[in-house]
């Protein structure tokens, strides 16, 4: 009645076995059955040789299954005691490689990133163990401890990198000669990284910086356009204290160049040129720098009453005039001292067209600056 019994259970096993001969079934299977606990062990692996275990094992069906076996030994006489040892080896092969692959998924969260309390070295310990028997399942276990070791290591790069930008851990005080470019580089370092939570994390530090960077550009902002106000003010004032106009005159080319200032308060903007003569002996006209002086409306020379219109004097009896009339009025013009306008002619002063002079008259200050060459 006992075996009859036995041969009825066995039965009964293995048609549930064959109706639901996964790991994971909807319904619990009854483990009373050598055979079919065997079958499970098998579904363990991958492989023929057993050396590459299920992605789908758990920690609890390796508990049921090690159960069920110490209860078929405990509550059958006549087990095949060969058999029952083949399992539980394999069962215990099984519980090692899956004990190694939990421990290297435990460097690991959820989404793939290493964990900072990781332990790398238990890690590279465990899989060492197994290398020599289990070399398939070893690579591709320490594949994953080397892609948790680049994303430690980068980790490690990126923070040093991110605390050169604050003076403490906390990440609290930023460094007072923080810079745009430093803060630059930190961030398009930080913005590559591959771990995701962490450069979700180093972003959220470095927007520290980011506002003490936007205050200290906002300051230095306010106290350039500070500055540039008073750089403008100051010019206003020396261009509206100093002369307007520099004068430039060539004996070589007979030209008198009149420049006004640049935005920079610089005599460098040509305002005008006017044909000029100039002594008939090199040194009746001196050269060098000079400054405009007294002004005539009229200036009359030493014969005849003959006199020259706007007038303004450079230096010791030395003037820059208009043409010489036989009296002061425009229609008793020397023809000879309008035509030798251009060369060498006068007594020293510098001879000019009447519109020249009366510009000179009308715009050149005294103190002017007149700088005379060869």
């Amino acid at each position: 009645m006992r075996k009859l019994a036995i041969i009825l259970l066995s039965f009964t096993l293995i048609c549930l076995f064959n109706y639901k001969n996964i790991i994971f079934a909807t319904e619990p299977l009854d483990l009373t059955d050598i055979d079919i606990i065997q079958r499970q062990v098998d579904l363990f692996y991958t492989d023929s040789e057993k050396s590459m275990i299920s992605d789908s094992i758990t920690k609890e069906y390796l508990e049921k299954i090690s159960s069920a076996i110490s209860q078929i030994k405990s509550n059958l006489e006549d087990i095949n005691n060969d058999k029952i040892n083949e399992i539980i080896f394999d069962l215990k092969n099984a519980e090692r490689l899956f004990s190694i692959r939990s421990l290297v998924r435990s460097l690991f969260d959820q989404s793939g990133f290493v964990l900072d309390n990781a332990n790398l070295l238990e890690a590279h310990l465990a899989v060492s163990t197994a290398k020599e028997e289990y070399p398939d399942f070893c690579k591709k276990e320490l594949d994953e401890i080397i892609k948790a070791e680049g994303q430690k290591k980068e980790i490690e790069e990126k923070t040093k990198i991110l605390n050169t930008l604050f003076t403490d851990e906390s990440r609290q005080n930023v460094l007072d000669n923080i810079t745009r470019e430093n803060y630059n580089e930190v961030l398009n370092s930080i913005n590559v990284m591959t771990v995701t939570p962490y450069k979700e994390k180093f972003l959220n530090d470095i927007s520290i910086a980011e506002k003490i960077i936007l205050e200290k550009e906002r300051i230095q902002a306010e106290a350039d356009a500070k500055a540039r106000e008073e750089a403008e003010i100051a010019l206003k004032k020396v261009m509206e204290a100093e002369p307007k106009y520099l004068i430039k005159v060539s004996k070589r080319t007979h030209i008198m160049s009149i420049y006004s200032r640049d935005e920079s308060g610089n005599h460098t903007i040509l305002k005008a040129e006017y044909k000029v003569a100039t002594g008939r002996t090199p040194g009746l006209t001196p050269v060098g720098t000079f400054t405009l002086g007294t002004k005539q409306l009229w200036h009359e020379w030493w014969s005849g009453g003959s006199a020259s219109p706007y007038t303004t004097s450079y230096a010791n009896g030395l003037y820059i005039h208009g043409p010489i009339y036989r009296s002061k009025n425009f229609n008793t013009v020397f023809p000879t001292s309008v035509s030798e306008i251009g060369f060498n002619k006068t007594s020293g002063c510098i001879r000019t067209s009447v519109e020249a002079a009366k510009f000179v008259y009308d715009n050149c200050v005294q103190g002017t600056t007149i700088e005379i060459t060869n």
